[in-house]
């Protein structure tokens, strides 16, 4: 079963940067350049819906940052740079540089308080990149403030030694790199410590100091992207927050929270009650906010290499997608799931000469799985044959293909007081799922040349009937 997913590797981000295959190259510029204008602390949310590949364009975002800061080096540098010119452009080599930290609010939840965990993932992005330069003893000043950071969260909790278990209660923070320091968080951030702080100032200033001594070393500013957090649990989202607003008041950071605004909202609402005006809540906390723009179907259907035909059964899941305007991972479950359906469907002897099977097949079953995926008490209606209205007004929005032409202008008069359109459709769904009205004139005139048996029906069902909940493992 092929994989639909696009995931955030080096060579996708490229690809899509060189090809521009989603159609948000120009945007990611202009966000770029609005990153690089931002001179102060600012807090920036980048509003999309789920499944519409932010994480993707903010792994876009840091690549573009890692692979312009001077201060940063790596064997695929400079050649990576070119690559970045030649698609963005020369301006993308700001005079400022930029430390890019990814932090998924999701995947830390489950911690009492967020703060040493966001500390964490600053310092593990200062460290793990590969060649320091400038001042040599600025690792030794972050070893020192982390330290200071620390022992204000242990209050006489003893933390962990590798080097001396016999001691737990002393930090060690030697050696060349800063994995004692990340130890020595990943053990406190599972604590609720921030609560018994009475000289939260102090910890504030030095946490400003921390960074400080980061930009020395890496950067005019960093910049923290925040994934997920319309994910989490009311009560660590508002956490999350509220910390990042009280205690991250340095000039020289940025936080983009890449989020859906009003999952977000419903999150804060859940924690402060429903007539919390949550909205006005995050226009406080929130300076900028960005709209993050869908993407162009037809050039996503590509970039995954599936360049649909002419044929019916391609235009027909087009036509689904547009018309549903679904998100980059809509369209990865539902090719994902149509492509299981169809595979069984097809399975079945002679569909090709059965013009019945060939209409369920190439109109039919991309309906089902779209209701089956995304709109549940809709799928089992149409299956037990209460859904005609709904497939009459979707099939009208095609009712010039050619296709469907062939289907519901069999006639040269009209019957009753409904057009030819709506009683051929309205014949071959009740031909489908409920078998009835075969006296009527359109089902007659259908069924003289598309022989809909009552198979059909138990051969669609069968096949659906096989597919676990793709969506819940996507």
């Amino acid at each position: 079963m092929k994989s639909y997913d696009l995931k955030p590797t080096n060579e996708n981000i490229l690809e899509t940067l060189k090809n521009d295959r989603i159609r948000r190259r120009l945007y990611l510029i202009n966000f770029l350049k609005f990153l690089d204008i931002v001179n102060t602390n600012a807090t920036i949310s980048l509003d999309g819906e789920w499944g519409s590949g932010k994480t993707f364009f903010i792994k876009q975002i840091i690549y573009v940052l890692l692979n312009t800061n001077i201060f940063i080096e790596n064997e695929n540098m400079e050649a990576n740079r070119e690559e970045l010119e030649k698609y963005l452009g020369k301006d993308i080599m700001y005079d400022r540089t930029f430390l890019p930290v990814y932090y998924n609010a999701w995947k830390n939840d489950n911690l009492m308080d967020p703060l040493l965990s966001v500390i964490r993932e600053i310092i593990n992005s200062y460290s793990s990149t590969k060649k320091f330069t400038g001042n040599t003893d600025v690792i030794s000043g972050i070893k020192s403030i982390a330290k200071d950071i620390i022992s204000s969260f242990e209050l006489h909790i003893p933390l962990p030694n590798k080097e001396n278990p016999a001691n737990p209660g002393s930090i060690d923070i030697s050696g060349e790199n800063l994995s004692n320091v990340i130890d020595s968080l990943d053990h406190l951030k599972k604590k609720n410590y921030l609560e018994q702080l009475e000289e939260e100032d102090v910890l504030q200033e030095k946490i400003n100091q921390l960074f400080n001594q980061i930009c020395e070393e890496k950067g005019d500013r960093i910049i923290v992207f925040i994934d997920e957090l319309d994910r989490c649990k009311p009560t660590f989202a508002i956490n999350l927050l509220e910390r990042i607003k009280h205690y991250f008041d340095n000039e020289k950071i940025t936080f983009v929270f890449s989020t859906n605004i009003i999952e977000l909202q419903n999150t804060i609402k859940n924690y402060y009650g429903n007539n919390f005006d949550a909205e006005n809540y995050l226009d406080k906390f929130f300076n900028f906010r960005f709209q993050l723009p869908t993407i162009d179907i037809n050039e996503y259907l590509q970039f995954l290499g599936e360049t649909l035909n002419t044929s019916y059964e391609s235009t027909q899941l087009l036509f689904i997608m547009e018309h549903f305007k679904f998100s980059m991972r809509n369209i990865n479950h539902y090719l994902q799931t149509y492509d299981i359906v169809s595979r069984l469907f097809k399975s079945y002897n002679n569909i090709t000469s059965d013009y019945g099977l060939q209409f369920c097949s190439d109109c039919i079953i991309p309906i089902l799985v779209y209701l089956y995926l995304f709109d549940k008490k809709r799928y089992k209606n149409f299956l037990m044959g209460n859904e005609e209205e709904f497939f009459i007004s979707l099939m009208l929005c095609k009712i010039n293909d050619t296709y469907i032409k062939d289907f519901v202008f069999l006639t040269s008069s009209l019957s009753g007081s409904e057009t030819r359109e709506k009683g051929s459709l309205r014949a071959i769904y009740n031909l489908i799922f409920s078998q009835e009205n075969y006296d009527t004139f359109f089902a007659k005139a259908i069924s003289t040349k598309y022989k809909f048996v009552p198979k059909i029906k138990n051969i669609l069902e069968s096949c659906m009937s096989c597919l676990f909940d793709v969506s819940l493992f996507n």
